[in-house]
């Protein structure tokens, strides 16, 4: 019993941790995305139409 709720415990931990890192490469991800894009439209601004 002692050992099973230990392990649920070990398993909540490394979830929340894999969520932590997860939502870290996330945010950083996106940024990335929203930098590029921005770089590209200074770069190449959009044709004026």
């Amino acid at each position: 019993m002692e050992h099973s709720q230990r392990f649920q415990d070990e398993y909540k931990t490394n979830a929340l941790v894999i969520l932590k890192s997860d939502m870290l490469y996330f945010k950083k991800y996106t940024a990335l995305v929203t930098l590029d894009s921005l770089l590209t439209t200074l770069y190449y601004p959009p044709p004026i139409k």
